[in-house]
């Protein structure tokens, strides 16, 4: 759950913002939205937002500037709705999708503006030692807010990037079997993480290794494979779906290996499609294979 943003003096809260959910919208342009409420502390505070500007970030690297919308509404202790608007290229879509390691990211905020604050309280009954004028509006800028909002990939995919016009996904959830598979399983779905970290960084021919590793980690041989294919019925659906996987580890195994001769002698004979579409199928089989996976046996 993202903490609110507070506004106020230093180490005094007179008012806060909370997130709610974030859309986008534009294909020829598009802007991500952050929905957003405001509201006081205290019933007799009232406050107005004459300017906020957010500075975005992620992974360390700000892609835009944020400007808050409508400005000047007056804020009581009742929440009212409000957002937050930054214009994005398609780039630094891609550029975030590229990156999205986990199942969850944080998109880092920094808050600064100007604000009124109200504060209709007797000055003997303030107990937070706020000592602004009494029944007066008095000017408060604020600068170095932090506000981190988290992002699941479910939302990321279905109110950013489907909206933008960057296709419809498809998302598989791969589970962990429970104990005494897990610890196996575990190494596998690393295995495939370093993989992708490595086809962000262009080591193709290593996301072949690594994702032929994941297979190894679950079954040296073909037997220990067959093994877990054992719970479909259908003979001839097993065997092919054997034959298939025995082919993809025989593609990912044949990538790893340097090219003899031809122009790119001494390279790895794999490019980015490769890598690509190596992650891709890895992917797929081991959520394939988890859901085969009996609760009583463990891989060999």
């Amino acid at each position: 759950m993202t903490e609110p943003a507070r506004l106020g003096y230093p180490n005094l809260t007179l008012a806060q913002l909370n997130f709610s959910q974030f859309t986008a919208s534009g294909r020829l342009a598009p802007r991500l939205i952050f929905h957003v409420t405001a509201q006081t502390r205290e019933k007799e505070i009232s406050a107005r937002i004459l300017h906020l500007t957010a500075r975005i970030e992620f992974n360390g690297e700000l892609f835009g500037v944020g400007l808050l919308f409508p400005i000047g509404e007056l804020i009581t202790h009742h929440e009212r709705q409000f957002s937050l608007e930054i214009q994005i290229t398609r780039e630094e879509l891609t550029f975030i999708q590229e990156n999205f390691r986990d199942h969850r990211f944080s998109l880092s905020l920094t808050l600064s503006g100007l604000m009124q604050i109200l504060d209709e309280r007797p000055l003997d009954q303030r107990r937070d030692g706020n000592r602004s004028s009494v029944g007066a509006w008095d000017m408060l800028p604020f600068d170095h807010v932090r506000w981190e909002i988290g992002v699941a990939q479910s939302d990321w995919i279905k109110n950013i990037l489907e909206p933008t016009g960057f296709g419809e996904y498809i998302l598989l959830n791969l589970p962990l079997p429970a104990p005494p598979h897990r610890e196996r399983w575990q190494q596998a779905i690393d295995h495939l993480k370093e993989a992708e970290a490595q086809f962000l960084l262009g080591n193709d021919a290593e996301v072949l290794n690594r994702c032929h590793a994941a297979f190894e980690t679950l079954g040296r041989s073909p037997a220990a494979f067959e093994q877990l294919f054992a719970p479909i019925s259908d003979e001839s659906k097993r065997k092919d779906i054997n034959v298939l996987l025995k082919q993809t580890k025989g593609y990912l195994n044949a990538g790893r290996h340097v090219n003899r001769s031809g122009e790119d002698v001494g390279t790895f004979a794999v490019d980015h499609r490769d890598a690509e579409f190596a992650v891709g199928m890895t992917k797929l089989f081991l959520n394939y294979l988890a859901k085969l996976l009996p609760s009583n046996e463990k891989p060999s």
